[in-house]
């Protein structure tokens, strides 16, 4: 027996446990070495932006799957058809799962696999616009811009049918307007020979004050900022352009056509902005010849047409306001102010296809100017009732709160433009036992004009002057 057994059984476990030890950690790292490495993608590695590094093929699919899921209830891929939007349908496209997984490059950035479903999408462009010639689309770059948003789980993104007409545009003057000025004003003048070109950029928004800002333009008077906006909205009206702020004036300015004053104020803060969506840019010119602004349009041709009709137009006459005063002899009558009718206009935005088909009409805005009421001042000796009391069939009601200067000029404490659907309306009269031989008391006779929106009756009022 040996002189050592215990020893040498000491040794031989010692030499199995390190044994045990040694290969259970090479083998589990030789494991994840030549075979585990083969099963997981690398670092790096995503699908359509979700990280899948680490995992393997059917972990990857789950988890694919489960954010495609997420991506179809709240994804906003739309197709813009003039006025309509189509909204990309999970009909229109498929995604394949099974071979974005089995093509996934380990360490790199990857898409899903997606095909669109030619027929459905072409017969729901179709169906959103008759008038879209299929065959003039660009389908082919169509196509790739959807695969390529819907391969990435793009969360929105709109695009416009426009964009992909094959057919040829060629550059030319898109639509022109003139402006009569009768004598230019300076400012205006040296702003157009600073600036004779205006570039409008691709899907972009221009506003006139940002412009004068951005180049330092000395171009600060109300009325030429407004000329000048004036002009601008006359040329892009017949457009595809889109109006983001347009004011107007409470009196249309004698430069300005009805249904086409822009007015611009750096005071009251008044701007003219509007948007050009097309992928194309444009240059607007500004020329003066003689005594008129003329400006025009220069770009691709649009796909379809556009006109402007000036459409529901009204005018409302002007009430006629009489004063008194005992400077003025009787029988005469002096014109204080001439008055001038209240004008009402809608602008719409007509859109033809190439056949001349009327496809849309879009109301653009409404413009309402009130009528400024006629003043004439009579003798005070026409404001007096005839012995027998009727005073020639004349309602006389008190006027209040009305101050008198001592030259005998009347100052009025009413605002005499109203809109007409003010008219008719009138406080009950005052005691008749008022003695109507004090003329330290003012009053007016104001004789309504009735019109298809105004209420119906006269207003007579009676101001007296010294």
């Amino acid at each position: 027996m040996s002189k050592y057994p215990l020893t040498r059984i000491t040794i031989v476990l010692a030499l199995t446990t390190l044994f045990l030890f040694v290969f259970s950690h090479l083998g589990a790292f030789a494991f994840e070495t030549f075979v585990s490495n083969e099963d997981v993608y690398a670092e790096g590695t995503t699908v359509a932006s979700v990280n899948v590094a680490n995992k393997t093929p059917e972990e990857a699919k789950i988890l694919l799957a489960e954010e495609i899921t997420n991506w179809k209830s709240q994804q906003k891929l739309e197709l813009v058809i003039l006025k309509d939007m189509l909204e990309l349908k999970e009909e229109f496209y498929s995604i394949d799962l099974d071979t974005t997984v089995s093509s996934i490059q380990s360490g790199q950035d990857n898409s899903l696999v997606t095909e669109i479903n030619q027929e459905a999408f072409q017969n729901a462009l179709t169906t959103a616009s008759f008038s879209i010639d299929i065959n003039a689309i660009d389908y082919e770059l169509l196509e790739t811009d959807l695969i390529q948003a819907i391969g990435m789980l793009q969360q929105e993104l709109v695009l416009n049918i426009e964009q992909y007409f094959t057919t040829e545009t060629s550059v030319g003057t898109i639509s022109e307007a003139s402006i009569k000025l009768g004598e230019i004003p300076a400012g205006l003048s040296n702003f157009i020979g600073q600036f004779p070109t205006i570039e409008i950029n691709e899907t972009s928004q221009f506003s006139l004050l940002e412009f004068l800002k951005e180049h330092e333009a000395a171009l600060t008077a109300k009325e030429d900022l407004s000329i000048l906006a004036s002009a601008l909205y006359q040329v892009v009206l017949p457009t595809n352009f889109q109006i983001v702020e347009r004011n107007q004036s409470i009196e249309l300015p004698s430069y300005a056509s009805l249904g086409y004053e822009a007015k611009v104020s750096i005071d009251d803060n008044q701007d003219f902005v509007f948007t050009n969506p097309n992928t194309d840019s444009y240059s607007i010119k500004l020329d003066l010849v003689n005594d008129r602004l003329y400006v025009s349009l220069i770009g691709p041709q649009f796909i379809y047409d556009y006109s402007i009709a000036l459409k529901d137009q009204e005018k409302f006459p002007p009430r006629t306001i009489k004063y008194f005063s005992a400077y003025v002899n009787k029988g005469d009558v002096q014109i204080v102010e001439e008055g001038k009718d209240g004008l009402l206009v809608s602008i719409y935005r007509e859109v033809f296809d190439q056949t001349g088909f009327k496809i849309e009409e879009l109301k653009i805005s409404e413009d309402f100017y009130p009528p400024i009421h006629r003043k004439e001042l009579h003798s005070i000796e026409a404001s007096l009732p005839d012995r027998s009391g009727t005073n020639n069939g004349e309602e006389s009601v008190g006027f209040p709160s009305n101050e008198q200067s001592e030259d005998g000029q009347l100052e009025e404490s009413d605002n005499p433009s109203q809109s007409p659907s003010n008219e008719g309306t009138t406080n009950s009269n005052e005691s008749s036992n008022e003695s109507t031989e004090n003329t330290d008391q003012d009053s007016a006779t104001d004789s309504g004009s009735n019109t298809d929106s105004a209420s119906s009756g006269s207003k007579v009022t009676t101001k007296k002057m010294k």
